[in-house]
């Protein structure tokens, strides 16, 4: 009996015809099933979370999917808008009923009239529920938005980025601050004196963005500054006191920023990235930072006494590192006795001038160093090329791919890439790139640099030409 019944369903699914009659019973069966409309609330909500908060979109979106989604929008927890103006926030606010917002992000051009509107906005969607705020506004005319000051007591908030390219948000001097929750942060920062106090108030702070004002401007870099602009010393002073914090980025991002002192003491930090973009920075005192693995120092156009040699030392168990020198930081690499870098794998140094002397001791410090790029700026003074002493220690076990940026073909240059070819034991690339303003690789210098000796068998010379 078993056996007629498989032979009967074997004749069944034999029979084309039959078979498609029973797959398509079987679809429409599925079909009548609106899985879509048997699920919560909180779990539809969460799903359009993910979407941008641009009305006809959420509209348009979830009357395609079901008659049920047709007004769960209006109950969603995230606000996420990046519109050139506020027609269609108010739009969605107006029709919104949510007042527990998780997520609140706006970034839009605003008229001066309008900032009191997006405070109001704010100020409604600060609350207990409230992770993630982010406000990138431009506003115009003079008038900023001055944040309420229960954003900085909010206890649950995870973000908070506020006009990080923008001084169109003001953030108010506090003498205490109580962010328990607060992992990334972006301020743009006016004045550094409500800092340390912001800093103490986030114990388990990861992330820091600071975008520097102007603390001390001059605007016309041409021209004196006023006498005595800032007779407070310490109001130029930042200090970034942190045991939490994994991931620090510096940046001035105008021109004339006068920084008296940066002070960094970060026990936990992992990534740190200064750049000092044509401003002044006297003193650069770094403390607790052995954990850094990856290090961006551009400091190149930065004026002043700071002490990056210093830096370097605190950093030495970086396993990358892009340095962009200014033409005295190569001169005090000369006599500055740096410590070793015994776990640097990945060097990007960027010079003004390339000084193969600098180049060398800095080699003679990456002892497992595995990739170099060196790119300078314009020609020096003529060097005379000197051999060093020793080989250092990474050409000859670590060093597999060496890129040199704008090549000018001088005597010192070829002197450097033959020292290269001929030391580097297990090189697997050299890419010498030639001046795009002026030198240009011709078959000459090629075939002179491809008939050196190379001690890698495994090593591949490219000569590339920008013309």
């Amino acid at each position: 009996m078993v056996k007629n019944c498989i032979n009967n369903k074997r004749r069944k699914l034999s029979d084309p015809k039959k078979c498609h009659e029973s797959t398509t019973s079987a679809l429409s069966v599925v079909n009548k099933i609106d899985r879509i409309s048997i699920l919560p609330d909180c779990l539809l909500c969460h799903i359009l979370s993910f979407l941008p908060n641009t009305t006809s979109v959420i509209v348009a979106t979830t009357s395609v999917l079901s008659r049920r989604w047709r007004y769960v929008w209006k109950d969603l927890p995230t606000f996420h808008f990046n519109q050139p103006s506020l027609t269609s926030v108010k739009t969605f606010l107006s029709l919104c009923s949510t007042r527990g917002f998780r997520k609140f992000h706006l970034h839009c051009r605003i008229e001066e009239k309008e900032i009191s509107t997006v405070k109001s906005w704010v100020e409604t969607a600060i609350g207990s529920n409230l992770e993630e705020l982010k406000l990138n506004l431009s506003v115009k005319g003079m008038q900023t938005l001055v944040m309420p000051l229960t954003i900085f007591s909010c206890t649950a908030l995870v973000t908070l980025s506020l006009n990080p390219l923008g001084d169109a948000v003001t953030v108010l001097n506090r003498s205490s601050y109580h962010l328990p929750s607060l992992k990334n942060l972006s301020l743009f920062l006016e004045s550094p004196n409500n800092l340390e106090a912001l800093l103490s108030g986030c114990p388990v702070l990861e992330t820091l963005n600071l975008y520097i004002h102007h603390i001390c401007p001059n605007l016309n870099p041409n021209t004196s500054p006023s006498p005595n602009p800032n007779p407070n010393p310490d109001n130029q002073t930042i200090r970034v006191v942190s045991s939490s914090l994994k991931r620090l980025n510096i940046d001035t991002y105008y021109h004339g920023v006068i920084i008296k002192k940066l002070e960094i003491d970060a026990a936990s930090l992992e990534n740190l990235c200064l750049a000092i973009s044509g401003g002044e920075l006297d003193v650069l005192s770094a403390r607790n930072l052995l954990k850094v693995e990856t290090a961006d120092l551009q400091l190149s156009l930065a004026r002043g006494g700071y002490s990056l040699m210093e830096l370097l030392n605190e950093i030495r168990n970086a396993c990358d590192l892009s340095l962009n020198l200014s033409p005295m930081d190569s001169i005090t690499l000369h006599t500055y006795e740096l410590m070793e870098f015994n776990h640097l794998l990945r060097l990007h140094l960027t010079a003004r001038y390339f000084d193969t002397k600098v180049m060398m001791d800095m080699l003679g410090k990456c002892n497992v160093l595995q990739e170099l790029t060196i790119m300078r700026h314009e020609e020096g003074e003529p060097q005379e090329w000197t051999e060093p002493v020793e080989v250092p220690n990474c050409l000859v076990s670590h060093l597999e791919r060496v890129t040199f940026f704008m090549y000018l073909g001088t005597e010192e240059d070829k002197e450097f890439v033959r020292y290269i070819l001929q030391k580097g034991l297990i090189l697997k690339s050299v890419i010498v790139w030639a001046d795009p303003m002026g030198f240009d690789v011709d078959s000459t210098d090629k075939e002179e640099l491809s008939l050196i000796p190379t001690a890698s068998k495994m090593c591949q010379l490219e000569m590339i030409s920008f013309n």
